[in-house]
């Protein structure tokens, strides 16, 4: 746990000084200080996260055979590559946590600080778990940041890179055409999340089992359509679905386009549905972490604010992702990331 947060503290440090030191050098100097404290103990982690087992279980069986039941084809080919190339899996892991750091090089200087710290918090440690999701993560954050520019062309050939590497990510298509397209506010927000929670018993009972059951069978049926919802899981979730309603309320509308404001919503209304959902289905825990990206949309623009009681407002809901998505993580041990091991070590 130390490790991770002294990780953690040293890359804050280096994300500031790009954000704010004003000597150009030190400034780009620190970034790329950043980023290589970021890449370093992901490429050279070892036996550690929930899924690198069975990402080297792929490897093994890709090169004996030539494929790998349900991957991703993006996942393969990289994967192909590596054994073509005669080198160990470790590269698959290596290369992998270069692809989910690029793209938030694209991040303007003045973002770089917050979206880094956010990036720490939401994306990194789940990286080592869920890699290929992680890499789609932060192809879509990209994506959306050619959105924002009307780069439309090269917005849609990052989701299309991103659903190569985890087929969710096509997810983002019709997410990002209904904020282009529809408009909402932060009143339709509030209204839309109670009315979707008076709407989700119908759901739960009826439709959720014949989605389900389109994909899953037998045992994965059960497991995937169990419904956890309880006043205790409510009640744990209840100071997420509050800070976030705060940060959507503390945005100065004034300050951003409107093009943004209307996919900063959506996004966030997106993020409030699947966090409501995921308590009572552990399949959608998955996509809400894809609406993670609302956190990161929303921040964005909360820097903007500059009255004092914004800015307290800021490092509170700063703290509280933190506090909520790294140090319980790292308290309650999630993806057996503790103790961090490196390939050197082994």
């Amino acid at each position: 746990m130390i490790f991770y947060l002294t990780q953690f503290s040293i890359v804050g440090l280096f994300a500031y000084l790009h954000s704010y030191y004003k000597h150009e050098k030190i400034s780009q100097v620190a970034k790329w200080f950043c980023l290589l404290i970021l890449f370093i103990p992901s490429a050279f982690r070892y036996g550690i996260g929930t899924d690198y087992v069975n990402y080297k279980e792929i490897f093994n069986n890709i090169q004996l055979i030539g494929f790998y039941g349900h991957t991703e084809i993006a996942w393969v080919y990289l994967n192909k590559l590596i054994i073509a190339l005669k080198l160990p899996f470790q590269y698959v892991i290596a290369i992998a946590s270069a692809l989910t750091i690029f793209p938030f090089i694209k991040t303007k200087k003045k973002d770089f600080f917050i979206i880094i710290i956010l990036f720490s918090c939401l994306y990194y440690l789940n990286s080592f778990n869920i890699t290929r999701q992680v890499i789609a993560m932060a192809f879509i954050w990209a994506a959306y940041l050619f959105i924002l520019e009307r780069k439309f062309i090269i917005s849609f050939l990052w989701i299309l890179c991103a659903g190569l590497f985890h087929d969710y990510a096509f997810l983002f298509l019709p997410v990002f055409i209904i904020a282009e397209f529809v408009p909402l506010t932060k009143k339709r927000v509030l209204i839309g999340f109670i009315s979707f929670v008076i709407l989700s018993f119908i759901i739960n009972t009826y439709l959720v089992p014949i989605i389900m059951g389109l994909k899953y069978k037998g045992e994965n049926y059960i497991f995937y359509t169990e419904n956890r919802m309880s006043f205790i899981s409510i009640l744990k979730a209840l100071p997420r679905f509050s800070v976030l309603f705060f940060m959507i309320y503390f945005l100065d509308e004034n300050k951003i386009e409107a093009k943004e404001k209307n996919y900063v919503y959506w996004l966030a209304f997106f993020l409030s549905l699947s966090d409501f959902y995921g308590i009572s289905f552990l399949i959608i825990q998955r996509i809400r972490i894809y609406f993670f990206i609302a956190y990161l949309a929303v921040f964005k623009n909360l820097i903007l604010n500059t009255e004092k009681k914004e800015k307290i407002a800021n490092l509170i809901f700063l703290a509280f992702i933190i506090a909520n998505f790294l140090l319980r993580y790292l308290w309650v041990g999630s993806g057996e990331v503790i103790p961090y091991t490196t390939f050197f070590g082994k």
